[in-house]
């Protein structure tokens, strides 16, 4: 994540259905989790992840979080990440950032 809270590997999708005349979209977004964390390269297939101890994570989180309301509004969050191993560390830090925003547009 950068200091405007752009998070790393973004992506949206777009699903546009034309049915009968009726048009429907759905948009699906995709990204690394939004918080200063890194993965230093090695010859592991996952090396460990480590979590920034210096950075204020709320700071970026917010702002990502507030860029994603304004363009796409209310959100559904769905969290890929191996919830076990290496990853739990990732898990634990992103479901206390959610938590501590008490927004209802982020579900």
């Amino acid at each position: 994540i950068d200091s405007e809270g752009h998070a790393a590997n973004f992506v949206e999708t777009e699903q546009i259905v034309l049915y009968e005349g009726a048009k429907a979209s759905f948009i699906q977004t995709r990204g690394s989790m939004p918080f200063y964390w890194s993965q230093r390269p090695n010859l592991k297939y996952k090396p460990k992840p480590i979590i920034s101890k210096t950075t204020n994570h709320m700071d970026g989180f917010q702002r990502h979080f507030d860029s994603q309301l304004l363009i796409y509004g209310k959100q559904t969050l769905l969290n890929l990440v191996n919830q076990k191993g290496s990853e739990k560390p990732l898990e634990q830090a992103f479901d206390k950032m959610v938590s501590g925003m008490n927004n209802g547009m982020l579900k």
